[in-house]
């Protein structure tokens, strides 16, 4: 009795707790179903009174209109958005990642989200993102595969920030 209590338990229960995956035409975001629902919030201006339900859409929405806003449409593989409940996982999250991803990243402390190319990633706070912000990390990731040799890293940013200001 005792095994088949734990195995209902393993079934229906473990999933609950487990990290949700959300795939969207552009990209798999990688969450809770909590950190999934702030997100939402956090992109969504009319939210609660006038909100688009799935963040999918809104997510998709802001990939196509960074596209747009660079001149940069083409097919590409899904980008992978991890997303963090607060800035303390978020650094936890650089920290694992500090000796093999970044170069030239001294203290992520002060960064709010990041693009790594190699793991074709964005990594963000659901507790200090907006659409501008999604979108410049966005824009790394269509100028990056866009084109057939990266930019500099700073012809790169001035991109990222043009769609951030613009979006």
């Amino acid at each position: 009795m005792k095994r088949f209590l734990l195995i209902l338990m393993m079934i229906f229960i473990l999933p609950l707790s487990a990290k949700a995956d959300m795939e969207t035409k552009y990209t798999l975001i990688k969450g809770s179903d909590a950190d999934i629902e702030a997100f939402r919030k956090a992109l969504d201006p009319w939210y609660p009174f006038q909100s688009i339900d799935s963040p999918a859409m809104m997510v998709d929405g802001i990939f196509e209109q960074t596209q747009k806003l660079l001149g940069m449409k083409k097919e590409m593989e899904k980008i992978k958005i991890n997303l963090y409940s607060n800035d303390e996982k978020l650094y936890v999250a650089y920290l694992e990642l500090k000796d093999t991803a970044f170069r030239g990243f001294d203290n992520a402390r002060r960064f709010r989200a990041w693009y790594i190319h190699s793991k074709r990633t964005i990594y963000i706070n659901t507790k200090d993102v907006d659409s501008g912000m999604l979108g410049h990390e966005m824009a790394h990731a269509i100028v990056d595969h866009y084109l057939l040799v990266r930019p500099p890293e700073k012809t790169a940013e001035i991109l990222a920030k043009y769609v951030d200001s613009h979006l």
